[in-house]
């Protein structure tokens, strides 16, 4: 728990550190959620806010450092994690990895996962499972960093075998979970690109899902874009949900209740009705904004928090989810550019990436 409590100290002071050399004040007594980073992390480039991060975590206590170059923190949990997990008490997380560069991207948003929930156990039990499907590029051993704490668990599967191919490899296997052979047990999940990142306690989105199943609700999203025009209300030439369409980034799902309803023929309707025409330039996403369009009923539209994006023109909030899509990991001009460099430098002492290089 005390390294838990270093962390938050660290986001706080780092955000103090940063904000004040660029005469930003940062708002509140103590800067947490570490979103309120993204203003002061602006105008930098990666590499000097890494460098800065790290002349800050050493001005307020002396970082162990078991990687050249990381921030080591060291997961403590003195009870045994079969006997500890309680499966029916989880919020089941599901990524998609294939290619190295989205196990990569996936294992960072689980690393931050893992920073955030963590913090939220002072709270009381919370269990979290990560389902990571792949197409062999991820590896049970490469979320080996997670197998000591007893509050999390990790697996991985295999891809759907009859799931399509659109938008990019894997994007279209969140239409199918509700099918796949391995989760025929599961009732609700939780669903995010692997471009995404933590940056705040994932428990609020369990209020979420009991407010979208007391509604008779199926899936939740948060919209293209919190206002203005975008990229539906502008060039889609097939149906959307509401005003501005939904993105699929995050997701909510109710699996019990899909698997209820004629959603799987409809999907292989659409794709094919719509595919012919190459109007499902966004894949997965087009296909459940034309679904949602005609089952509006179906449709819980989330906070844009929890999925905040460049054109999401979601402001003045603390984003709970940063969806980095447009390689803005790539990006240095960008703030999400500046916190993945954060989290990439922050190790979860030498159980993470143990596995398989």
């Amino acid at each position: 728990m005390m390294r838990l409590l270093a962390f938050a100290l660290l986001v706080a002071h780092i955000t103090v550190a940063l904000c004040r050399k660029h005469q930003t004040s940062a708002p509140g007594a103590l800067p947490w959620p570490p979103s309120r980073l993204m203003p002061c992390l602006r105008v930098h480039h990666a590499s000097t806010a890494v460098r800065e991060v790290r002349t800050a975590v050493d001005a307020i206590f002396d970082a162990e450092t078991s990687h050249a170059g990381s921030l080591s923190i060291e997961p403590h949990s003195s009870r045994n994690l079969a006997a500890s997990f309680k499966v029916e008490d989880a919020m089941h997380i599901f990524y998609t990895a294939c290619g190295e560069s989205a196990k990569e991207d996936v294992l960072l948003s689980v690393k931050a996962l893992w920073l955030f929930a963590s913090l939220s156990l002072a709270r009381g039990d919370h269990y979290y499972h990560v389902h990571v499907l792949t197409d062999g590029a991820m590896h049970p051993d490469d979320l080996s960093f997670l197998q000591p704490l007893s509050h999390f668990k990790a697996s991985t599967h295999p891809l759907f075998p009859k799931a399509a191919n659109v938008f990019r490899p894997c994007a279209s296997e969140r239409l199918y979970v509700h099918e796949h052979a391995d989760f025929k047990h599961l009732d609700k999940v939780l669903y995010l690109d692997e471009d995404s990142l933590w940056l705040d306690d994932p428990l609020e989105l369990e209020w979420h899902f009991e407010e979208m199943q007391r509604r008779g609700a199926i899936w939740g999203l948060a919209e293209e874009a919190a206002a203005g025009p975008n990229w539906y209300t502008q060039d889609a030439v097939h149906p959307y949900y509401g005003e501005r369409g939904l993105n699929s980034g995050v997701m909510l799902a109710d699996l019990a209740r899909m698997r209820k309803t004629a959603f799987s023929a409809e999907r292989d309707d659409i794709m094919a009705t719509w595919g012919r025409k190459g109007a499902l330039p966004w894949g997965d996403q087009d296909v459940l904004n034309v679904y949602l369009n005609g089952h509006r009923e179906q449709a819980y539209v989330l906070p844009c928090k929890f999925n905040v994006r460049t054109d999401s023109l979601c402001s003045d909030v603390a984003p709970v989810v940063f969806h980095g899509n447009r390689a803005l990991k790539d990006r240095e001009e960008h703030q999400y550019s500046h916190l993945h460099a954060l989290f990439k430098w922050i190790r979860i002492s030498d159980h993470e990436h143990s596995g398989r290089s």
